[in-house]
């Protein structure tokens, strides 16, 4: 019996992960209510740090690529 794999990733690479987020960490994250104080990405916890990090990621693969995600298929 055959299977494929379908795989799915950012085509953006690992020096543009890593370029992305350093600029993360230099910038001051808004305050989740008004009043509060800025806050910088390692004061975040890894929950709102990954979602940081992936939404800067989609912006830039959507400027830089046009695209998300990138699909594979192996077939075995």
């Amino acid at each position: 019996m055959e299977w494929s794999w379908r795989g799915e990733f950012s085509p953006a690479s690992r020096a543009e992960y890593q370029s992305i987020k350093q600029q993360l960490e230099s910038e001051k994250i808004p305050p989740r209510a008004p009043g509060e104080p800025t806050r910088s990405f390692h004061e975040l916890g890894p929950q709102e740090q990954s979602e940081f990090t992936k939404k800067r990621l989609t912006e830039y693969c959507k400027r830089a690529y046009r695209k998300v995600t990138d699909i594979t298929f192996v077939l075995e």
